[in-house]
Parts: structure tokens; sequence; C-alpha cells
């Protein structure tokens, strides 16, 4: 991550640089957090009676 993240700050401008590292972000952190919640959810729903 941290090569990547010098390797982005060589090459391109910082404004470019903050959207390539938040569509990253997005990329990743969106369906990290659905897969979570999902599998919350299922274990919510396995507790029910």
């Amino acid at each position: 991550m941290r090569l990547l993240l010098l390797l982005m700050t060589n090459t391109f401008p910082q404004g470019e640089v903050t959207k390539k590292l938040f569509y990253i972000i997005v990329k990743v952190g969106v369906p990290t957090l659905i897969g979570v919640s999902h599998i919350l959810s299922q274990e919510m729903i396995n507790v029910l009676p």
C-alpha cells in the first residue's frame, strides 16, 4: 500500500492522488462493508428462534 502511494505521489498531481486514493478506498471498502453487514445479519437471523 505504501509503495502504491509512493508511485501515485510521483506520477500524479496532488488532486489526482486524492481522487485515486478515494477511488481505491471506495472500491475496496464498500464491498467489505457489504460483506460484513451481510454476515452479521445472517448471524442475527440464526440467533432468532
